[in-house]
């Protein structure tokens, strides 16, 4: 009897362990498809973002391909061969620069255009720019340059086109008709606030870059620091504001000639003379003025003349030409 007992106690333990297995293993198997219907919704998820972000990748790439190309592609000297002939040096263009990540790097993931492997040095050349506008003047600079035959750079504000509406609008599209260079130089014309961040810097540069895209079909691929490129709002932030602008394949122009047309006490006669005497003899001549200013403008053709009395040439400012900075 004792012996039956302890076989069926033996066989009932038996079956009780097989139950505590199968039970197991149920519950195993049910988390690992508890696990793996979770992995299957995380893969869901993640390869529809993948294909949202792809179907953002084709899109830029085509508006790229649309403007002229994409932020990884050089232009070759054959494409960036600068107006007025040949008479220069050309020599290499210093790379992007491709810095440490920075999470600014993500923002405005269009706000890039292609750099050249080229820069070229013009010979006895004047590069006539005009920061700040467009205003009520600059019509009186375009129709000047029209008279002269003389290309020009014009800086942009994107407050100064939106003050004057249509009109800055249209005077716009007047500039990038008649074939001047149209560079930004920034949406808001405050240096605290510009300089605050990098992030703020391109929230600015951006809103400035897509209004001329927007009103003109042009993006500027050059542009000029508010203040210059050295100036005491920037001091923390320069290293790292020119090392992003680069790797975005943006070029920026700082000057070596001014007419000084912001002192108060600018007259026609200063504009005129600083204009053509504060570069020296110079061969390549980067000349700052405002079209704010109506000094300027009035100084505007005795400037060409004198110039070209002094054997200079003119030209429109593209990113092929060598940068003059401070």
């Amino acid at each position: 009897m004792k012996r039956g007992a302890a076989k069926t106690a033996l066989r009932l333990a038996a079956y009780a362990a097989l139950i505590c297995a199968l039970l197991f293993s149920l519950a195993l198997s049910h988390r690992q498809s508890e696990a793996n219907r979770s992995l299957r919704a995380r893969v869901d998820a993640l390869s529809e973002l993948l294909a949202g972000r792809q179907a953002e990748i084709v899109e830029l790439k085509e508006r790229l391909a649309a403007n002229g190309g994409g932020p990884s592609e050089a232009l070759s000297p054959a494409e960036t061969a600068p107006d007025g002939g040949e008479d220069g040096v050309w020599e290499p263009a210093p790379p992007k620069l491709w810095t440490e990540y920075r999470a600014y790097q993500d923002l405005y993931p269009s706000l890039s255009v292609r750099r050249p492997e080229m820069w070229f040095s013009r010979n006895k050349t004047v590069y006539l720019t005009f920061d700040d506008g467009p205003t009520v003047h600059t019509a009186r600079v375009l129709d000047t340059l029209k008279e002269k035959g003389v290309k020009a750079t014009f800086f942009i504000v994107g407050t100064s086109v939106r003050r004057l509406g249509e009109e800055g609008e249209a005077l716009l599209r007047r500039m990038a008709d008649e074939g001047h260079t149209i560079g930004v130089h920034c949406d808001v014309h405050d240096y605290k606030r510009v300089y605050a961040s990098v992030e703020a810097f391109l929230e600015d540069f951006n809103a400035a870059f897509t209004l001329i895209r927007d009103i003109t079909g042009v993006r500027s691929d050059i542009f000029r620091f508010p203040g210059g490129s050295v100036n005491a709002y920037n001091v923390k932030i320069r290293a790292a504001l020119i090392g992003e602008m680069t790797r975005r394949g943006f070029t920026h122009y700082d000057w070596n000639a001014s007419s000084n047309d912001t002192s108060g006490r600018a007259t026609e006669d200063s504009a005129w003379s600083n204009a053509v005497s504060r570069a020296g003899n110079a061969n390549r001549v980067i000349l700052l003025m405002h079209d704010t200013k109506a000094v300027s403008v009035r100084a505007l053709s005795r400037i060409i003349d004198t110039y070209e009395e002094k054997g200079y040439g003119f030209a429109r400012l593209t990113n092929a030409d060598k940068p003059i900075v401070l």
